[in-house]
C-alpha cells in the first residue's frame, strides 16, 4: 500500500512540472475574419398585409363633390433597416397593381410615414419614393407608415390589390 501512494504522488508531481514548463513557453494564436458590407430590411409579418376596407356611397360627399379616403384602421406599420455600411443606406418604395385584380389609379394610392410627412401619391406607374435614409451604419426604423386610397366614381366594382415593394440600398 505504501508503494501505491508513492507512485500516485510521483504522477502528480510530473503533471505539475509539465504545467510549469508549458506556462514558461507561451504560444500565440492568431484569429482573423472578414466582414462583407451587408444590409437587412425587416418588415414585421403583421405589417405585410394591409386591408383598407370597402368603398361605398358613404365615402362620397355630394355637397363638395369629394371622396373620403379609405385608410387602414389598424396600428401604423413599421420597417427596419440594419446595416454595417459606413456610408449608410436609403429605403425606397414603389407600387404596382397586382395581377388578377382591378387596376387602381396609383396616383390616388398614397402613403405617409418614415420621411414622408404628408400623404404622398405615386405617379401612374408607381415610381419609387424615398421614405428613409441614413448616413451611417446602425439600426434605423421607418415608423408610423400609413396607406390610403382616394376613391373615385371611375373605380370599377371589384377587388383591388396594390403591391408595395420596399428596397433598402447600402451606400
Amino acid at each position: 500500500m505504501k508503494r501505491l501512494f508513492v507512485s500516485i504522488l510521483a504522477v502528480v508531481v510530473a503533471v505539475s512540472l509539465g504545467a510549469a514548463v508549458w506556462a514558461a513557453n507561451p504560444q500565440n494564436v492568431q484569429v482573423s475574419w472578414h466582414t462583407n458590407n451587408w444590409i437587412i430590411l425587416y418588415i414585421p409579418s403583421s405589417d405585410q398585409t394591409v386591408t383598407l376596407g370597402t368603398v361605398d356611397g358613404s365615402h362620397y360627399d355630394p355637397a363638395t363633390d369629394t371622396w373620403a379616403p379609405i385608410t387602414d384602421n389598424t396600428a401604423p406599420h413599421d420597417a427596419y433597416v440594419i446595416t454595417n455600411s459606413t456610408g449608410g443606406f436609403t429605403l425606397s418604395i414603389s407600387a404596382a397593381n397586382a395581377t388578377g385584380y382591378e387596376s387602381a389609379d396609383l396616383t390616388r394610392f398614397q402613403m405617409k410615414g418614415g420621411k414622408l410627412e404628408d400623404w404622398t401619391p405615386f405617379d401612374a406607374v408607381g415610381t419609387a419614393q424615398q421614405i428613409l435614409s441614413s448616413t451611417s451604419a446602425g439600426v434605423v426604423s421607418a415608423t408610423n407608415i400609413d396607406y390610403q386610397y382616394v376613391p373615385s366614381s371611375a373605380d370599377a366594382p371589384g377587388d383591388y390589390q396594390v403591391i408595395v415593394t420596399y428596397t433598402a440600398t447600402a451606400q
